[in-house]
């Protein structure tokens, strides 16, 4: 049985008109992740990352998203562990 905790975060960053809470710009976003398996040997890395940003039509929201594979290796033997997408979003509210 192999199991493996992820942590990852997703961080953007937008500028927004106070007065009305139309975004105006933002960033496309960062990934960073960590791994904890106690007990064991294991090495971990994401592969296959991909990062996004969508504004919504109206302008009010914006949603930073990540999505990645997470892989393991110990003692030359190789495990994907599984897809993982997160995503989080923002407002000027």
């Amino acid at each position: 049985d192999h199991n493996v905790e992820v942590f990852d975060t997703i961080t953007g960053s937008f500028i927004y008109n106070v007065n009305n809470g139309i975004i105006s710009q933002y960033t496309s976003p960062t990934l960073k992740v960590d791994y904890s398996m106690g007990g064991y040997d294991w090495g971990f890395s994401a592969k296959n990352i991909s990062t996004g940003a969508s504004l919504s039509s109206d302008k009010y929201l914006i949603t930073f998203s990540a999505s990645f594979n997470v892989v393991g290796s110990s003692s030359g033997f190789s495990y994907d562990f599984g897809h993982i997408y997160d995503e989080l979003e923002g407002s000027g509210d």
